[in-house]
C-alpha cells in the first residue's frame, strides 16, 4: 500500500485564467491542470514578466561592525535584505537586525513593501510585483547578490525573487519565515483585521487608547494590537502616498457635500483649502527646475496645506486598507511551479510549530522548487521572529555560516 498525501494550488499563470493544480505525492510526483473559477479580472503581469513598473523602497541600513569602525580592509560581504509580512514595516526586524549587522560584518537592509510603511501606495499588490521591487532595489543599491529573508507574505516575495530569471545575479541564499511556496488560505483573521482597522479609520479617533479598545472587541492579544496599530499615524505623520489619498477623500467629502446645496449657495466660496487644490494641480512639478525633490517638496506642502488643523489630530492607517483587502486572495496565491522553475542556491525555510502555514504536506514540493533546502522548527505561532529572536538569530549566523561563507 502506498501512502499518499495530496494538496492543492491555486495560480494565475501569464496568459490564462487561474487554473488549479493537483500535486499527488508518493513514489513520483504528478501534475493535472483542472478549471477553476477565475478570481482576477484584470490582466496582471505574468510571474516572470520583468517589465512589472516597480515602486521606490522605503529603507533602513543597519551597517557593518568594520565599516562603522573603519577598520575592515577585507571585501564586503553579501549583505542580508529584510522583508516583512503583511501589515510589517522595516521596523519588525531592527533589533535583529542590528545583532547581525554586528555579529556577522554585514550590512543589513530592512524594507517597506509596497503599500507599506513608508513606501508607495499602488493598487497592484501580487507577488510577481513584491519580486520585482526587491529586484529593484538590489540594482539601484548596487547591492549584488543578496541573502533575502522573508516573513509570510514576505517569504513568499523572496521566493518569487529566486524562482524568476534574474536570481543567479540577485540572490546568493534564501531564508523563507514561516510560509510554503503553494496555495494556503490566509488565516481568517487577515480578512477580520481589514475590517476593524477599516472601521476604527471611519470613527475619526483622536486618541490612540479608542483604537485600542475598538480593535480589542475583534482581537484580544495585545501584542497583536500593538502590532497593527503600529500603522496609524495622525495626517502630519502619513507617507507621501497615504497622505494624498487622505487628500483625495477630503476633497471627495467637500464635492458630496456641495453637491448637496441648493442653487445659488457657495459654501466653499471662503473655504480656507480652495486655493491648495489648485497649488497641487499647478506645481505637481516644481517650475523651471524639473527636480524629483523639489516637486515632492511642493505637493507634500500642497497636501498639507489642504489638511485643516482639526483634521491633522485625526488618526489615520498608513496602510492602504482597501488594497490589502483587495490583495488577501493574491498574497494566499503562489504562482510558481517546478516544472517551470526551480532556485538550487543555499535555502532555509524556518517554520513556527503552532502555526499552520508550512505543514508536513509542503516539505515535498519545497524540495522541487528549492532542492538545496534545510528545515529548522521553532516552538512558535506565525511572529517567529518577534517570539523567538535569539534562536531565530542563531538559525540564521549558522546557516549564513555553513551554506554561504563555506560555499
Amino acid at each position: 500500500m502506498v501512502l499518499m498525501r495530496t494538496y492543492t494550488r491555486l495560480s494565475l499563470l501569464p496568459e490564462s485564467p487561474r487554473l488549479a493544480y493537483r500535486a499527488m505525492s508518493s513514489s513520483t510526483t504528478r501534475y493535472t491542470r483542472v478549471k477553476a473559477s477565475p478570481i482576477r479580472t484584470a490582466d496582471l503581469p505574468g510571474p516572470y514578466d520583468l517589465h512589472i513598473p516597480t515602486v521606490e523602497l522605503a529603507y533602513e541600513k543597519h551597517p557593518r561592525a568594520s565599516a562603522k569602525s573603519g577598520t575592515s580592509d577585507t571585501p564586503t560581504k553579501e549583505p542580508i535584505i529584510f522583508v516583512h509580512g503583511i501589515f510589517g514595516s522595516k521596523s519588525n526586524t531592527r533589533t535583529v537586525s542590528r545583532v547581525l549587522a554586528r555579529d556577522l560584518d554585514r550590512d543589513v537592509y530592512c524594507v517597506d513593501m509596497r503599500n507599506h510603511g513608508d513606501s508607495p501606495h499602488t493598487p497592484l499588490h501580487t507577488y510577481p510585483a513584491l519580486a520585482a521591487d526587491i529586484e529593484h532595489f538590489i540594482d539601484c543599491h548596487k547591492l549584488g547578490p543578496s541573502i533575502l529573508v522573508g516573513h509570510s507574505m514576505g517569504a513568499k516575495a523572496v521566493m518569487a525573487v529566486a524562482l524568476r530569471s534574474r536570481a543567479s545575479e540577485l540572490v546568493a541564499g534564501l531564508v523563507s519565515v514561516d510560509n510554503a511556496p503553494w496555495n494556503a488560505q490566509l488565516s481568517s483573521d487577515f480578512p477580520k483585521y481589514v475590517r476593524a482597522l477599516q472601521q476604527i479609520e471611519a470613527a475619526h479617533f483622536t486618541r490612540t487608547q479608542d483604537a485600542y479598545a475598538m480593535l480589542a472587541k475583534q482581537e484580544p492579544n495585545v501584542t497583536i494590537q500593538q502590532f497593527l496599530l503600529s500603522n496609524m499615524k495622525r495626517a502630519s505623520q502619513l507617507p507621501v502616498s497615504a497622505k494624498h489619498e487622505l487628500v483625495e477623500r477630503l476633497r471627495s467629502r467637500l464635492r458630496a457635500k456641495s453637491e448637496a446645496v441648493p442653487a445659488g449657495h457657495h459654501p466653499h466660496d471662503h473655504h480656507p483649502h480652495r486655493d491648495a487644490r489648485g497649488i497641487i494641480h499647478d506645481h505637481s512639478v516644481a517650475p523651471g527646475s524639473g527636480s524629483p525633490t523639489a516637486a515632492a517638496k511642493t505637493a507634500t506642502a500642497a497636501l498639507d496645506s489642504e489638511i485643516s488643523e482639526a483634521e491633522k489630530h485625526i488618526l489615520h492607517f498608513r496602510v492602504p486598507l482597501d488594497i490589502i483587502g483587495k490583495s488577501l486572495d493574491h498574497m494566499a496565491d503562489f504562482p510558481y511551479f517546478p516544472f517551470e522553475t526551480r532556485y538550487s542556491g543555499p535555502t532555509m525555510f524556518v517554520r513556527g510549530m503552532k502555526s499552520h502555514y508550512v505543514p508536513d504536506e509542503a516539505i515535498p514540493l519545497i524540495g522541487e522548487l528549492f532542492p538545496k533546502f534545510t528545515l529548522k522548527d521553532v516552538d512558535s505561532g506565525h511572529w517567529v521572529i518577534s517570539e523567538k529572536p535569539l534562536e531565530f538569530v542563531e538559525y540564521l549566523k549558522d546557516f549564513i555560516s555553513r551554506e554561504i561563507e563555506l560555499d
